[in-house]
């Protein structure tokens, strides 16, 4: 007599199968979840930190060549806007063109303004014109300090904080700016 095999799987075997395969499937999809959210994270810091030191990298080069601080206009005193007046001579004209620099922070956005001077030492500036715009800035703050101390002796430092967001991240920058040509 011969006896027959019976191949295949029986039912018992494919339901231990799919369990088996469905947690498997689970634990793969909560690690790419994971991984996910982790890398959204790191481009959220990323954006955000790069936001706040472009905006520092402009304020310094704004400001360092400055010659007067115009806002905020009291030593010792903060506000949410900061304005210099710079003085640049080009020596193959002999010409000094004055410009006003005016960082405003409006809501969340953070905006630069240029003025220039409408004649070499008129004082009258043209119309601002907008040069850059910075969104989703949670505070921005400029304290007017004269030598290291609140006094109104002569201009020469500004002390910044500025907090960004991006998505779930978020970043704060505290920096000084010395002016180089305060008289």
């Amino acid at each position: 007599m011969t006896r027959k095999t019976k191949s295949g799987f029986s039912l018992i075997e494919v339901a231990i199968a799919l369990v088996v395969l469905s947690i498997m499937i689970l634990a793969s999809g909560s690690i790419l979840v994971f991984l996910a959210r982790g890398m959204t994270e790191a481009r959220d810091d990323n954006d955000v930190q790069n936001r706040v030191e472009i905006v520092r990298e402009l304020m310094v080069s704004d400001f360092r060549a400055g010659s007067a601080i115009v806002l905020p206009a009291t030593a010792g005193t903060s506000a949410a806007s900061v304005q210099v007046t710079t003085s640049d001579y080009n020596a193959t004209t002999g010409v000094t063109t004055n410009r006003r620099y005016r960082w405003t922070l409006s809501g969340t956005t953070l905006t630069r303004y240029v003025a220039t001077e409408t004649s070499s030492g008129s004082g009258v500036y043209g119309a601002e014109t907008t040069t850059f715009i910075q969104n989703n800035v949670a505070s921005f703050s400029a304290t007017h300090f004269d030598n290291g101390t609140a006094t109104t002796s002569d201009d020469d430092r500004l002390d910044f904080q500025l907090s960004a967001t991006q998505g779930t991240q978020s970043a704060t920058i505290k920096y000084t700016v010395i002016l180089r040509n305060v008289s």
